[in-house]
């Protein structure tokens, strides 16, 4: 099945990555037969840390007999993320060169920030000729600068993960050197301080030129693309096995140097992950490879690069190394269609000169894939076994435990797959037995576990939890809040909600006064929800209470206004009751 995009377009919208994904997962769930996916492309405008929904929903459809592989990304030698932590109340900035930006790519830039969502900044976009544009926490701000047009979005949206996301988008690249700054004036101190940044493409003809992480051997960091980043896929960079051919015309081609044969492609993205993964898992040849070129850009079928018979197009990238650890995955599903691959093809992966014996790292991942090692070591496996437990509750939260061993004395447990609800999906994959899972509801659930060992053996095992939630042990429950903003992922809710759990929720009275609120506030909110001058109100009113936790330095008396506000509008509603 090929899933394409707009015309010409290369691009397609995750939505559609899903639903393609889920097809093929089904059919083969019809037909009972195992299923292998290969998804060569990536995207850098999501967090690259497991969480984004494509991220999430890659996790979600692995599972024994279920595989999904990425490309790792090429984008290895281009600076393009940055990262830095920035201590309370200080700031800092960094530098953007748009100097190789040119028309029509150059009208569609965006820098994609990312830091804790119990941070807070004040970003300031300053042009080339001094112009400056700022906006606040919360804030959107657009206006023509120096030529360009230049928006900054600041962590105005609710990502999944908790954490707040900023974008800075420029429609040209302004004037001189092109070289614009941006500074992130920390006014929110209850994070780290780290904050994270790629460009999101043109790739290579936008880079940082401050702030770039880079690995041992001077290679850009961090480089790796979604759904690349995603705890479930299997993530693949490229090395070379071919550097000349015989061209359509009968000349012969040649890469430079540095492409010469065996050593790591010099764009194969890697690592780490936002939250600090190894990634690639390993590598596979993808440089050069030969491929049907019936449906390639035009710009790419030039004779030169055609091999002799004018049928196939000389490729190289992650794009092309991916689909060779595909077919590894597939011809291990058809020697044993339960097997989750990745730590088989990871531990049995091939160590050389090229790639030196210090791994996994974030190039090499775990080495050369070998799929000759793989089945000789698939041959003499057997399965492990496994049990599952759960501790006592705290509210919502359900602590588990995996207890896994393996019969063969030279294996042991690589992997833990969680599903807490038992409908199919995995929730949560771990490389420790033990997890801990937060409910939305009470109710009865089954979960269970898969442990996968090092040759992608693997069993499962089942417990059944019970879980009793109050209201304010729903991590959702700030109530009034919710109404008032319009979603629970609003970032002002999630700030009261983190007061709720991490200073109300701590103390004696704390709980008190928590409980007091959940014994009315339900109605409230359900009052305040249905009448949209009240939550304007409302807001209003929460501003202060809001800003006060944002900003403790300030004076308590900005709360105390906001308590006051409130009173009238909770005589108001008990009557109205």
């Amino acid at each position: 099945m090929k899933l394409k995009g707009g015309e010409e377009s290369g691009t397609f919208e995750s939505a559609a990555v899903v639903d393609a994904m889920a097809y093929l997962f089904e059919k083969a769930k019809v037909l009972n037969e195992p299923a292998v996916v290969n998804m060569s492309f990536g995207f850098h405008g999501g967090p690259i840390d497991g969480t984004s929904l494509l991220d999430q929903a890659v996790q979600s459809a692995v599972g024994p007999g279920r595989i999904i592989v990425a490309s790792a990304g090429n984008q290895r030698a281009i600076p393009m993320p940055a990262e830095g932590t920035i201590p309370k109340d200080g700031s800092d900035t960094l530098t953007v060169d748009l100097s190789n930006c040119h028309a029509p790519g150059c009208t569609d830039v965006i820098l994609s920030l990312w830091y804790a969502g119990e941070d807070a900044y004040t970003i300031k976009v300053t042009a080339p000729n001094g112009t400056p544009l700022s906006a606040t926490d919360g804030a959107r701000q657009s206006a023509v600068i120096d030529g360009s047009i230049v928006q900054i979005f600041n962590a105005n949206s609710s990502p999944p993960n908790g954490d707040k996301n900023s974008l800075v988008t420029f429609s040209g690249r302004g004037s001189g050197e092109f070289v614009w700054s941006i500074t992130l004036q920390r006014t929110g101190n209850r994070g780290s301080g780290k904050w994270d940044a790629w460009t999101v493409p043109p790739f290579g003809e936008v880079f940082f030129r401050d702030h770039v992480p880079r690995n041992p051997d001077s290679s850009v960091a961090g480089t790796v693309a979604e759904p690349g980043s995603s705890y479930g896929a299997i993530t693949v960079g490229a090395y070379t096995t071919k550097f000349r051919w015989e061209s359509s015309t009968g000349a012969q081609q040649s890469l430079a140097a540095f492409q010469d044969f065996g050593w790591l492609y010099f764009l194969s993205a890697g690592g780490p992950t936002r939250d600090g993964r190894i990634k690639p898992d390993l590598a596979a040849p993808g440089v050069l490879m030969s491929s049907a070129s019936a449906d390639c850009f035009v710009s790419n079928c030039i004779p030169e690069n055609l091999s002799r018979d004018g049928r196939h197009l000389m490729i190289g990238g992650t794009s092309m190394s991916a689909p060779m650890v595909t077919g590894a995955a597939a011809l291990i599903l058809q020697a044993d269609a339960t097997n989750f691959p990745r730590p088989l093809l990871k531990n049995t992966a091939v160590q050389d000169f090229f790639t030196g014996t210090e791994l996994p790292d974030n190039t090499w991942g775990h080495g050369k894939v070998s799929l000759l090692n793989a089945f000789n070591a698939l041959q003499s496996d057997q399965p492990p076994t496994v049990s599952l437990s759960a501790g006592p509750a705290d509210g919502t939260t359900v602590p588990f435990t995996a207890s896994a061993s393996d019969p063969d004395p030279d294996d042991s447990i690589a992997e833990y797959l969680w599903d807490f609800d038992n409908d199919g999906a995995t929730d949560a994959i771990t490389t420790t037995p033990t997890v801990s899972r937060k409910y939305t509801s009470g109710g009865a659930y089954t979960a269970k576990v898969i442990a996968v060992d090092q040759r992608g053996k693997n069993a499962e095992a089942t417990t059944s939890v019970t879980v009793t939630a109050s209201a304010s042990d729903d991590g959702r429950g700030c109530f009034i809040a919710t109404a008032a903003y319009g979603s629970y992922l609003d970032p002002h809710v999630q700030t009261l909600r983190n007061f709720r759990d991490e200073v109300l929720m701590r103390s004696a009275v704390g709980k008190q006064f928590i409980d007091f609120y959940y014994a009315w506030s339900p109605d409230a909110a359900r009052f305040i929800a249905r009448r949209p001058l009240l939550k304007a109100g409302t807001r209003l009113m929460l501003t202060p209470v809001v800003f006060t936790l944002e900003h403790p330095r300030l004076s308590g008396g900005v709360l105390l206004t906001g308590v006051i506000m409130f009173i009238p509008l909770a005589f108001k509603w008990r009557r109205s009751d």
